[in-house]
C-alpha cells in the first residue's frame, strides 16, 4: 500500500457557514469539515486544536520507508477510517522546514511552496484518485 506525508503547517478556519454551526454547534463543526474518502485512511499525530511539534525524525524515517519507526508510532494520536468526518485542515506550504508531499520510501510528490493554502480535502481526493491507502497529517492541527 502507498502512503503519503503532508508536512506543512497545519491548521482549520471557522466555518463560513452559519447554519452548520447553528445547527450542529459540537466543536468538529465549528470548524469547515470533509471526510476521509473510500480506500483511505487519515493519520493524525496531535489532537484537534493542538500544536505539532518536531517532524524532523518523523519525516526522516518517512523517507526511508520506515512506517514502523518508533519515531513514527510513538507519535501517533489517532487514525480516521473512510467516511470518517473530519475538520478541513490546511497546509500552508512553508520554507521553515521540508514542506510538501511525500510518498513514503520514495520522496517529494508535489510541492508546497511557501504561502501556498491547500486544503485537505484536495490532498486526500489526490490521494484516492492515486490508489494512496494511508496519509499521514504531519502538521497541526491548529484551530482558528
Amino acid at each position: 500500500m502507498t502512503s503519503w506525508v503532508v508536512s506543512a503547517h497545519g491548521g482549520v478556519d471557522k466555518s463560513k457557514n452559519r447554519v452548520r454551526r447553528l445547527i450542529a454547534p459540537t466543536e468538529k463543526f465549528k470548524y469547515s469539515v470533509t471526510s476521509v474518502p473510500s480506500g483511505v485512511e487519515l493519520v493524525m499525530f496531535t489532537k484537534q486544536g493542538d500544536i505539532f511539534y518536531g517532524g524532523d525524525p518523523e519525516l526522516d524515517a518517512f523517507i526511508a520507508g520506515n512506517e514502523n519507526d518508533p519515531a513514527i508510532t510513538g507519535r501517533i494520536h489517532k487514525t480516521k477510517t473512510q467516511k470518517s468526518i473530519v475538520p478541513d485542515y490546511n497546509a500552508y506550504g512553508t520554507t521553515d522546514f521540508r514542506s510538501g508531499v511525500y510518498e513514503v520510501g520514495v520522496g517529494k510528490v508535489f510541492d508546497l511552496p511557501d504561502g501556498s493554502v491547500t486544503p485537505l480535502s484536495t490532498i486526500l481526493k489526490q490521494a484516492q484518485v492515486r490508489k494512496v491507502g494511508r496519509v499521514y497529517w504531519l502538521c497541526c492541527a491548529c484551530l482558528h
